[in-house]
């Protein structure tokens, strides 16, 4: 009997069938862990291994595409991402998606597939919010005045309205808005309830910067907060707790542009005629990075980065927008438009992706832009000028 031959063709036959009965291949260490949990003693594991060793050699072709499929790759160097510095421009750009929260236009707000009409307000649409269960209006009359009216998602509305000065603020996730009345009344709005806060004394005024929390039972910085900037000589920045107190915020900001669920707030620090100088830090406990190259706008819906333009801002509209990293302050994006290019109006739309409202050459359009520089139009060109303003507007986020 010449054991060493039978044994390989007794191999082989049990091989084949293995394969005709739906079985794949083995690696040598999967072998070994199989017959591990089998326990059936040395021999069985002995007697495996050598079969693995024979299919080895027998089937080299199917050993090959299996390791392909299954093995890690050798580990090598992350490849940098090319980032699109060019000039902003409406040239050459695809049209996709319409803004995810929608935009305003022609007197009506667009969201998806339908739109609802803004009607309670007479005068020129100057700032919309997206909240949930409905959509903030604020539209402006002849004379300057602004005037805030709230619209569900239906387009229904109670028909009241409030005057207002400054602009809209929202929480990050859109759950609650809020705006300041011109006496320094912050009206607090969630969920299609639209109630008064506590005012800031003194008829000061005011504009909302930002919402944070969701409880609103809390007063404290950790329940739901409509933060505020004094608008007038004496720049200063005010909380209103919706648990019923409204006070001056002790800092050196001049004002505040956002607020993260963080408890991270970045803000204006000093303004001059060569520009101005921005810091981000965390409430409470000092400064983390400032920035006199920056004007910072708003934090990212996670955080991690902050939207910000040139640190002097003069003309029509904006000629730089800039994202940089949260932490640290260092750019991740830095464009400049085209000659002749700005932007009046530039949004978080998610994450990754900023909104500008951009004109051009006669023309206005809504531009989506990724973090690596990347464009497209999330709203098509429009023919306008420069000087009556864009007709589309943005929410903010």
């Amino acid at each position: 009997m010449n054991a060493p031959q039978d044994l390989h063709e007794h191999l082989a036959r049990e091989a084949d069938g293995f394969f005709r009965r739906g079985g794949t291949t083995l690696e040598l260490d999967q072998v070994l862990d199989r017959a591990g949990e089998i326990k059936r003693g040395r021999r069985m594991r002995a007697t495996l291994l050598m079969a693995a060793c024979v299919l080895a050699v027998a089937v080299p072709s199917v050993l090959v595409a299996t390791r392909n499929s299954h093995v890690r790759p050798p580990v090598t160097p992350a490849k940098q991402v090319k980032v699109d510095h060019t000039p902003l421009t409406l040239e050459g750009l695809e049209r996709s998606n319409q803004p995810h929260d929608g935009y305003a236009v022609g007197g009506e707000f667009r969201v998806g597939n339908g739109s609802i009409g803004l009607s309670p307000g007479k005068g020129t649409v100057a700032a919309v919010a997206r909240v949930s269960g409905g959509v903030l209006v604020a539209t402006r009359d002849e004379s300057g005045d602004l005037t805030a009216s709230y619209l569900n998602d239906q387009g229904g509305s109670s028909r009241e309205t409030w005057p207002m000065t400054g602009d809209f603020a929202v929480t990050p996730d859109g759950a609650a808005g809020a705006f300041v009345e011109p006496d320094g009344t912050p009206v607090l709005v969630r969920e299609a309830d639209l109630r008064t806060l506590e005012p800031v004394p003194g008829g000061v005024t005011l504009s909302a910067a930002g919402v944070t929390g969701l409880d609103c039972t809390r007063p404290n910085v950790s329940g739901c907060t409509v933060w505020m900037n004094d608008l007038g000589p004496q720049p200063a920045v005010w909380m209103a707790y919706a648990g019923g107190t409204t006070k001056k915020l002790d800092t050196d900001l001049r004002s505040v542009v956002d607020i993260d669920d963080r408890q991270r707030m970045a803000g204006v620090s000093s303004v001059s005629d060569t520009g101005s100088c921005s810091t981000v830090g965390e409430i409470g406990n000092g400064t983390l990075w400032k920035t006199c190259k920056h004007s910072l706008l708003s934090f990212s819906p996670d955080s991690r980065h902050l939207l910000a333009t040139s640190a002097y801002r003069d003309g029509a509209g904006d000629t730089e927008l800039a994202v940089l990293d949260s932490a640290t302050g260092k750019p991740v994006l830095d464009l400049r438009t085209a000659d002749g290019a700005f932007v009046t109006q530039m949004t978080w739309e998610d994450d990754t992706h900023v909104l500008a409202n951009t004109y051009e050459g006669g023309r206005w359009a809504v531009v989506r832009i990724s973090l690596d520089g990347r464009r497209e139009y999330a709203v098509p060109p429009v023919a306008g000028n420069d000087y009556d303003g864009s007709p589309f507007v943005l929410p903010p986020r």
